[in-house]
């Protein structure tokens, strides 16, 4: 396509109110993001203090120690009972804890001792929750894994297609209103979103393309049915709004267009078709056989 369609489709997220704030798991995550930033605001204070007062005293007593963790301790313990109280079973709100704490860490751009930070931090909550899914009490691993994406361009995409899903599922009653705003509001998200769709399913990179893999299938569980992209044709006036895999239909062509038949001749094929030598040839090399017989 002429123009990035990632890059489109955030843009509209952001320039959108309606998917802010729209779940108890959305405001625990803004009001996370600000503590974070302001811990690690302060602790990098802490260093810059401590590198001034090595180049004015010599002594080693007037070093401040700088422990990250150990300073918001108690303001953490109090996040986990947010975070307990804002999930719940649906794993789609598992999903986006994932890619806001992707997004986190991918802000942190080169500061690896921030990603570090947040990596470690962001797994203690992971298994405090119930996105862990433990079977057993006694088991350390969760059995849906805490993952973070660090390809940025592939999160954003994840992300991206994920908050347009999640706009479709709250808004999807809206065709059948009387207000011809919101219809055009939602028309702009459906035809995003199916761009987006089709721009991720036809991704070349092989590895990229398995990292869409659970929101493509979620895309394609959701549009399967017939009806509900009927509905959307008809209602957002896009007749050629299709959910069909571009890429899946071309594998699939391929296949069928590199199958030939085997063929595997029988005794009497063999017999009654293989080559006969001249009568003459056959004839000249008896002739030799016998001279040099004579001779022995």
């Amino acid at each position: 396509m002429a123009k990035d369609v990632v890059v489109e489709a955030i843009k509209f997220l952001e320039s959108e109110d309606r998917h802010k704030n729209n779940s108890a798991l959305q405001k625990f995550c803004e009001k996370f993001s600000g503590a974070i930033n302001n811990a690690y605001e302060k602790y990098e204070a802490c260093i810059k203090e401590n590198v001034q007062k090595e180049r004015k005293v010599n002594s080693p007593d007037s070093n401040i120690i700088c422990r990250i963790n150990d300073e918001n301790k108690q303001r953490w313990g109090g996040f986990y009972d947010e975070l307990k109280s804002a999930l719940t079973q649906d794993t789609k709100n598992c999903d986006y804890l994932l890619y806001w704490m992707s997004d986190e860490i991918a802000k942190s751009k080169y500061n690896t001792h921030r990603i570090i930070w947040l990596y470690n931090m962001f797994e203690e909550f992971w298994k405090n929750s119930t996105c862990c899914q433990k079977k057993e009490s006694a088991n350390i691993n969760c059995d849906k894994p805490y993952e973070i994406e660090f390809d940025i361009k592939a999160l954003k995409s994840k992300k991206g297609l994920y908050l347009l899903l999640d706009y479709y599922n709250n808004n999807k009653n809206v065709l059948k209103g009387e207000s011809s705003e919101e219809k055009n509001s939602f028309c702009n998200y459906v035809k995003y979103m199916f761009n987006l769709y089709h721009h991720m399913d036809n991704e070349v990179n092989t590895h990229v393309h398995k990292k869409y893999g659970k929101e493509l299938t979620l895309f394609q569980s959701k549009f399967q049915n017939e009806e509900n992209l009927s509905e959307l044709r008809t209602g957002c006036n896009y007749p050629n709004l299709s959910s069909t895999s571009q890429r899946a239909e071309t594998n699939s062509k391929l296949s069928l267009d590199t199958k030939f038949e085997r063929f595997i001749p029988s005794k009497d094929y063999l017999s009654g078709n293989r080559d006969n030598a001249p009568e003459g040839m056959v004839n000249e090399k008896m002739k030799q056989i016998k001279h040099h017989c004579l001779l022995l």
